[in-house]
């Protein structure tokens, strides 16, 4: 087997697993604590402040809403090659964007739940002899390495999975997954705890994040866009599981739906108090991220009402944007003068001039 992966990717991904040591997730509000009890792990009381609960039967469709999507946005469609892709610094490889929404899965979700669960990897297992923690922990995976990772790839059983490279991976969040179910309740109806449905939601949400990356990462590499969903497949809306049936104009491929171009002009947003962040005894879920509400005062701004277009990319650049001080602000101008625009790709230095390639 090792001769059919590059010895590059033995050297960067084919690690003993039990060299890995334990993240640490205090970052979430968690410690990785050896206990089963979640109480003992909750190092800053952020689970014991959660009062939001589902039922199971919620939770199932959650999970099996953000299993179709991953299916259709990371799979479908595409070839060995594609899902591995050309390097590009602003997104990640879809094929180790799915190691690592599986491995989140198991490290802050599963370990936390069901910590007497033996690993999903090491010696025995579907990723077995594979640093399974350096490889998909992106606190860990510097971002040049991810692009090596394809050497996780073997023949997957025959019509399971649509690609060889994605079917140890796959396998992987199928198998987390099923743990993770495994700890529901039977009972549709029965709800869960507020900690537990905190960690199942948060789980799901991370993969909903690389889901919409993995739209990103198509249309950034030139990739199909994923096939758009159907009528007769009702979607889940929130993380209450509240659900609905897409429509016609929703169904629309995305050149159905536009005339293309730029769309100009600006709205204008006045200045006053506004509230950031989120207040958790309010609403139904609020990352430890985002918790502590608190007013800022805004001053008035512009800013326009849509992305720019690569058409007035080019422009601003051709236009010797790049050299014109009175378009840019302090801050801007200095990051400019440091090379920023240099690293961008966006232009040759002291031209304005689009670089080649």
């Amino acid at each position: 087997t090792n001769q059919r992966i590059p010895m590059r990717v033995q050297r960067l991904a084919r690690r003993l697993s039990t060299a890995s040591v334990p993240r640490d997730r205090s970052f979430n509000g968690l410690h990785a604590a050896s206990s089963s009890l979640l109480d003992d792990a909750d190092l800053y009381g952020t689970l014991r402040e959660k009062h939001f609960r589902l039922p199971a039967a919620t939770v199932r469709h959650l999970y099996a809403d953000a299993a179709w999507r991953t299916r259709r946005a990371a799979l479908a469609g595409l070839s060995d090659e594609q899902l591995h892709g050309r390097y590009e610094a602003s997104v990640n490889p879809i094929v180790w964007a799915l190691g690592h929404v599986s491995h989140f899965y198991e490290a802050m979700a599963l370990r936390l739940l069901a910590p007497d669960e033996p690993p999903l990897h090491g010696p025995g297992t579907l990723l077995a002899g594979w640093d399974v923690e350096g490889a998909f922990d992106s606190f860990r995976a510097n971002h040049a390495d991810r692009w090596e990772g394809d050497g996780l790839a073997e023949v997957s059983p025959a019509g399971r999975y649509p690609s060889p490279r994605s079917a140890m991976l796959y396998g992987y969040r199928d198998r987390v997954a099923a743990r993770l179910l495994a700890q529901l309740p039977e009972a549709d109806d029965a709800l869960l705890g507020a900690a537990e449905t905190y960690l199942h939601v948060y789980a799901v949400v991370h993969e909903h994040w690389h889901i919409e990356d993995w739209h990103q990462t198509r249309q950034t590499l030139g990739l199909p866009p994923p096939p758009p969903p159907s009528a007769d497949e009702p979607l889940v809306l929130d993380v209450r599981g509240g659900r609905f049936a897409p429509t016609a104009a929703t169904l629309q491929a995305p050149d159905a739906c536009a005339d293309g171009g730029p769309l100009r002009g600006e709205a204008r947003v006045p200045g006053g108090e506004y509230v950031l962040g989120g207040c958790a005894a309010q609403q139904p879920f609020v990352l430890d991220s985002e918790r502590g509400a608190h007013a800022v005062r805004v001053q008035p701004y512009a800013i326009a009402l849509a992305p720019v277009t690569n058409e007035q990319m080019l422009s601003f650049v051709l236009d010797g944007g790049y050299r014109r001080r009175e378009l840019w602000c302090h801050e801007g101008w200095r990051w400019l003068m440091r090379g920023g625009a240099a690293a961008t790709g966006q232009h040759e230095a002291g031209t304005g001039e689009p670089r080649g390639g």
